[in-house]
């Protein structure tokens, strides 16, 4: 019995593990136009939608959408990986470090696309 439980439990390691690098081979293999670092602030809010046109055209793996803040703080960004899904948080103020590191409740958010098949960039207006 244990070496059943061992085995399934090696399978499903190695699935996690496969899934795992698959996505961040995948990632890692789209260019990035806009540099993100995930900040370290546990204040998220997410967007997620399975519709992403641009001038009505479905998005293409490889576009990108990046979140900036009134202050033009970079607070969020993802890169296509899969045509017309995104899911993308948008990280908040840390109250415990200085300055500025993202959105504030009430903020105004700027959404900019990469159209990686045109090279451009491309504000949103009234887009959430």
């Amino acid at each position: 019995m244990s070496e059943r439980i061992s085995i399934k439990m090696n399978i499903g390691i190695r699935i996690i593990l496969c899934t795992l690098i698959y996505f961040g081979l995948i990632q890692s293999a789209i260019a990035e136009h806009f540099s993100f670092i995930t900040p370290s602030s546990n204040n998220t809010m997410g967007f997620y939608g399975d519709v992403f046109t641009i001038d009505g055209v479905d998005s293409q793996v490889g576009d990108e959408i990046a979140v900036f803040d009134p202050q033009g703080v970079f607070c969020g960004h993802h890169v296509l990986i899969s045509s017309g899904y995104f899911n993308i948080s948008v990280y908040g103020e840390d109250s415990g470090l200085e300055g500025d590191q993202g959105a504030e409740i009430g903020d105004i958010l700027t959404f900019i696309i990469w159209d990686s098949s045109e090279d451009r960039e491309i504000p949103l207006s009234n887009a959430m």
